[in-house]
């Protein structure tokens, strides 16, 4: 199943597309159909082996109709996964079309994750993934960058709130360093939550990236409903 060189959906004049730049990840924007889809996007894009985010990447053709995914995410090992952002209180009315959907991703060996609110706004997920995107355009001086990531490297497991109250760093270095994909948090973003140099992360070899990205999400890949 090959990307579209295209736009795959044509655009109503009453539909609001966003764009979002993220020059650190990838040159063209991303466009996003929703606030959720946005927020998606932004939480997708600090994962630390994301390597882009295409949206609306294909068409998949279906017995009524076809299937245009939200989102295609590459990874660094070459893996990707297919994303669905809808509200929970719409899924189940697209069941059938997201079933055969999924059997066709199947075929072509990539992942089908359907993610909601649910899993976009617990524990503020969203909104710390906005505020790492935000520092993604500051500028530090890369002394300190370089203090921050041998803390780390000594000290794998370190949380980002022991970073700044034992070591003195500033949160916003280290949420840079986690947007620029240099330092990542092994779950919810969280003060509470440990943090590693991404290169521990990229020579891994327990599973695919794809498969990671969705254990980090805390969702599991979309299974076929009789």
């Amino acid at each position: 199943m090959e990307p579209s060189p295209r736009k795959v959906v044509k655009r109503s004049p009453a539909r609001t597309v966003r764009l979002l730049n993220l020059p650190d990840l990838q040159s063209t924007a991303i466009e996003c159909e929703s606030s959720y889809e946005r927020d998606f996007a932004k939480i997708a894009s600090v994962f630390f082996a994301t390597r882009s985010i295409e949206h609306q990447p294909f068409r998949v053709s279906l017995t009524k109709g076809s299937y245009t995914p939200d989102f295609l995410v590459r990874f660094q090992d070459g893996s990707a996964t297919v994303v669905e952002v809808k509200p929970s209180a719409r899924i189940d009315q697209h069941a059938e079309k997201l079933n055969e959907a999924l059997g066709k991703l199947t075929q072509a060996g990539l992942p089908f994750l359907v993610v909601d609110e649910l899993t976009i706004e617990p524990d503020g997920l969203a909104k710390q993934a906005r505020l790492i995107r935000r520092y993604a355009k500051a500028a530090f001086p890369a002394d300190e960058c370089a203090r921050v990531l041998e803390v780390v490297r000594r000290q794998p497991g370190i949380t980002l709130g022991d970073l700044a109250q034992l070591h003195g760093f500033p949160r916003p270095v280290a949420l840079h360093l986690i947007s620029h994909r240099q330092l990542h948090c092994r779950t919810r973003l969280s003060a509470a939550d440990t943090v590693e140099l991404v290169d521990a992360f990229l020579t891994q070899q327990e599973s695919s990236h794809a498969i990671q990205f969705g254990n980090w999400l805390g969702v599991a890949p979309r299974q076929a409903h009789a």
